[in-house]
């Protein structure tokens, strides 16, 4: 067996080299490619990727919003602008909303939820729709209406909407 371990060992190191820069070449690419359709990203919280489908976008963004700042101050909100299109971001801009929209009861209520459910769900193959009612045991329910959008292989959020 002595001999079979001299050959599998040098085998397994080599292996383990090659997966490592397969890796580091598969999430570069990835950042190469979100960052040319969304812009500058931050890595160290999740951000927009094509490993993620329209469902697993609602779930990270609003874990993230109920971990708000965790790891940092405000990391959630960061990792739902990140999550924005570039239209949806520049609209928010163009329309000086940033600071209105960031301080509007939704996204308080989104941040501010014991549990969510996802009440109705429609995904095509470009475009999705959630409709996510958040549940807080200190003021009444409320649904916003989440509109996806692929866009190079990243779906992204181009619209946060309440619903009455």
């Amino acid at each position: 067996m002595k001999p079979n371990l001299k050959i599998m060992l040098p085998l397994l190191l080599v292996i383990l080299v090659v997966q490592f820069f397969l890796v580091r070449h598969f999430v570069s690419s990835s950042n190469e490619k979100t960052q040319a359709v969304v812009g500058e990203v931050d890595t160290s919280i999740p951000h927009p990727s094509t490993r993620y489908d329209a469902p697993e976008i609602i779930k990270v963004t609003l874990y993230s919003l109920k971990l708000n700042d965790l790891p940092t101050e405000n990391s959630g909100l960061k990792t739902l602008w990140q999550f924005f299109s570039p239209t949806f971001k520049q609209a928010i801009r163009d329309k000086a909303l940033i600071e209105p929209y960031l301080t509007t009861e939704v996204l308080v209520a989104m941040k501010d939820y014991e549990t969510y459910e996802i009440i109705r769900q429609t995904v095509a193959e470009t475009e999705a729709s959630f409709e996510v009612k958040f549940k807080s045991s200190n003021r009444l329910d409320r649904v916003v209406d989440f509109r996806l959008k692929k866009i190079e292989d990243l779906w992204l959020i181009e619209r946060l909407q309440p619903l009455k």
